[in-house]
């Protein structure tokens, strides 16, 4: 007996699951006196090869409508899974306190006059062709001058790299979703990828070094070279799954943590993720 299917209402806000998932993006904009706003969003596609062309939905009562129509440049900035809890709170502010309370940075753009958001990991400028109106709702078009992407998103397999660009993806309310795996059809096995295991322990510290190795950990998230890290739950050791080039670079990077320059025992170890 196949799974039945039931109806859900015409209304997307109120479809919980979500079926159609979008990438969460932030888009900066410049008002005719080069004021920038950024905001973001979670409705842009790619809408034609030829141009090429982009496109996004907006709301006319938005400063990025005001300013895109006025001035015409915009950039969509990709960011990475990392900056969801900066990107939630966005909605409670606006213009130049959303950009100080987000504390994010603005560089100037290669082709427009909207600027990019250095912390995102890819940028694409544009330039608006059209604009079309469905009530308060609007879909804005732009064609594409310029597109950059960091430097580590274009090493290695395509596992390797779309887990360095980290995409992010609204899924409803307070919930996102991430990208687990890039997998090519009729492979086996689907993907591989080079990481390095860190057995750490055993160890008992206090709650300062703690901190600072958690801390640590934490840059390593946010830099990309962490997997996944924690505890085992029946003793005092712990594991981490580091992403690197080569098990010299891996080397160096657990010997930085805290926890092992205050002299905590580990071992490391190559390991190919194919499943």
């Amino acid at each position: 007996m196949t799974d039945p299917k039931i109806a859900m209402p015409l209304d997307k806000r109120a479809w919980v699951t979500s079926l159609l998932l979008q990438q969460i993006v932030i888009v900066s904009s410049v008002d005719p006196d080069g004021i920038a706003d950024i905001a973001p969003k979670s409705w842009a596609s790619m809408a034609a090869f030829e141009g090429p062309i982009l496109g996004f939905g907006c709301n006319v009562t938005h400063q990025t409508y005001r300013n895109i129509r006025a001035a015409g440049d915009f950039v969509v900035n990709v960011a990475p899974a990392r900056l969801a809890e900066i990107i939630w709170p966005m909605a409670e502010r606006h213009g130049a306190d959303r950009i100080a309370a987000a504390g994010l940075t603005l560089v100037p753009a290669a082709r427009v006059s909207a600027p990019w958001i250095e912390e995102c990991v890819g940028h694409v400028e544009c330039r608006r062709i059209d604009i079309k109106y469905m009530g308060n709702e609007v879909f804005i078009f732009g064609k594409i001058e310029h597109v950059a992407v960091s430097s580590a998103c274009l090493i290695g397999t395509a596992f390797e790299r779309y887990a360095r660009l980290d995409p992010i993806f609204f899924l409803e309310e307070e919930t996102y979703g991430t990208l687990d795996a890039a997998r090519r059809i009729g492979s086996v096995p689907p993907f591989r990828s080079s990481m390095f295991l860190v057995k750490l322990g055993p160890f008992s510290v206090g709650e300062d070094l703690m901190e600072r190795h958690l801390q640590y950990l934490a840059t390593l998230r946010t830099d990309g070279r962490l997997a996944m890290a924690g505890p085992f739950l029946d003793g005092d050791d712990g594991l981490i799954v580091l992403k690197a080039a080569t098990p010299e670079e891996a080397q160096d990077l657990i010997a930085r943590d805290p926890l092992v320059r205050a002299g905590c025992p580990f071992s490391l170890r190559p390991w190919q993720r194919t499943f």
